[in-house]
């Protein structure tokens, strides 16, 4: 599967998370819908969550916000939030 990031975050950030999950790969890393992955970005996990992009299948990439928090804790900030429930169909 692909990975998607909706976050809008500047290209070369978005390369070096998906070059470090690439990386992990070529060491025979697998990932999955769901997962908390640590030491991809630098003191914080990511989540990776399965998502439909168009007619296709891609892990999304859901960063945590700047006090570490993801959707459903308690003062995550709505932008990362979002990332939820990102519609990316076009």
């Amino acid at each position: 599967m692909d990975f998607q990031i909706v976050l809008p975050i500047k290209p070369e950030i978005a390369h070096g998370i998906i070059w470090n999950l690439v990386e992990q790969i070529n060491n025979s890393r697998t990932f999955k819908d769901g997962e908390l992955v640590e030491g991809i970005i630098q003191n914080y996990p990511i989540k990776l969550k399965k998502a439909k992009e168009v007619e296709r299948e891609v892990l999304r990439i859901i960063l945590p916000d700047e006090k570490s928090l993801f959707y459903g804790d308690d003062g995550c900030s709505p932008l990362y939030a979002y990332q939820e429930f990102a519609n990316v169909n076009e």
